[in-house]
């Protein structure tokens, strides 16, 4: 039988994870303040704007970044170049993939509207499960849980974040940095992570892999 690819057996079943907010849709081009203005009104912008400036409040200000970015795609749902043909790539394969959308959102209210968002684009339609955070668990516990469950399969985490990487790793679970930034490339390594410039690169290496493996 021929050796895994990459950490990557094709002759298993293959779990992907990954967030559509960092990867799937394109970002917003305003600066933070003003797309803040637009859900957030005047004082809490200036206090998110003041966050960034100087550094402070971290996670107060990346959960309500996360809100923002959330709030932009529900309103403005234009994916990446070629994110439909990722979702085509992952759709081609069948049963061999399964995939997991995660985000950070702890909002229940928000992430409702977020999946109500993604189930209108047919090709998020291959999206087989979501997975949200709650007040009390983080990225790292649905990572361990997801391991858990599927133990004979593999388990993948695409992010586009070096710090999504580092708790795929710590997981047990093959991470997967999608950027065209190469000193973010270069950070993964480390992790032993696999990397590609869009998600419509991973899609397709992992789609000529299943074929080229076939029985």
């Amino acid at each position: 039988m021929p050796k895994p690819v990459n950490g990557i057996d094709f002759h298993m079943k293959t779990i992907i994870v990954l967030d559509p907010t960092e990867i799937v849709f394109r970002k917003f081009e305003n600066t933070l303040k003003e797309q803040s203005m637009k859900y957030f009104g005047f004082l809490k912008s200036n206090t998110l704007a003041t966050c960034y400036k100087f550094g402070i409040f971290q996670d107060y200000l990346k959960e309500n970044v996360l809100e923002i970015t959330a709030n932009h795609i529900i309103n403005n749902p234009n994916l990446l170049s070629g994110a439909q043909n990722a979702f085509d790539y992952f759709a081609s394969l069948g049963k061999n993939i399964e995939i997991f959308a995660y985000s950070d959102i702890k909002n229940p209210v928000l992430s409702k509207r977020l999946v109500e968002q993604y189930s209108k684009i047919p090709s998020m339609g291959v999206i087989g499960r979501y997975l949200f955070p709650t007040k009390i668990d983080n990225m790292s516990d649905i990572l361990s849980e997801i391991r858990f469950e599927f133990l004979r399969a593999n388990v993948l985490f695409v992010t586009s974040d070096i710090h999504g990487v580092s708790a795929a790793k710590e997981e047990g679970i093959t991470p997967v940095i999608v950027t065209d930034r190469i000193n973010e490339q270069m950070l993964a390594r480390k992790y032993r992570a696999l990397c590609a410039e869009n998600l419509e690169l991973f899609a397709k290496q992992i789609k000529n892999g299943y074929l080229a493996n076939m029985y």
